[in-house]
């Protein structure tokens, strides 16, 4: 990631630190968000449904519920990753749903779908990841971890 793309990622997130309590909480609250994007809760996808569907012709709900079924519904979603627009309050989800995926999945299947993955769908699944600030996140996640740079 050069480092004009990591400072449009950094304001892009900068914007949002004062509604990263979902984010950052315990584990469980962005597992319980990424469920109710699944189950069809209007208020959980409001920003990050429209913006995926509209900028990206991404049905983000769906694409979701894929990942969370089959190993090639993880690729499918971390694939998008590398075309992704998701910006502003659509990024908080987003970041969310990345790091829900990884918690459901775990370090070895996670990080061996992203692996295929290109250098800009590993930057940005990283990226989401860090934003979340996963306690102990090398430690508890190594392989995962090690895809791609950290701020």
């Amino acid at each position: 990631m050069s480092i004009s793309q990591r400072l449009s990622f950094l304001v892009v997130f900068a914007g949002l630190l004062p509604f990263s309590a979902s984010a950052g909480g315990p584990d469980a609250t962005c597992a319980t968000w990424a469920q109710e994007i699944v189950e069809g809760d209007a208020d959980a996808c409001s920003d990050l449904c429209p913006q995926a569907s509209r900028f990206d012709q991404y049905d983000y709900r769906n694409g979701l519920a894929a990942a969370f079924g089959s190993t090639q519904g993880l690729d499918r979603f971390l694939n998008y990753l590398d075309r992704s627009t998701i910006i502003g309050a659509g990024a908080e989800g987003h970041a969310c749903a990345v790091r829900a995926l990884l918690e459901h999945w775990g370090d070895n299947m996670f990080a061996r779908s992203l692996s295929h993955q290109g250098p800009h769908a590993k930057d940005q699944a990283i990226g989401l990841l860090d934003y979340t600030a996963i306690p102990d996140f090398q430690k508890r996640y190594p392989r995962t971890y090690m895809l791609a740079e950290h701020e």
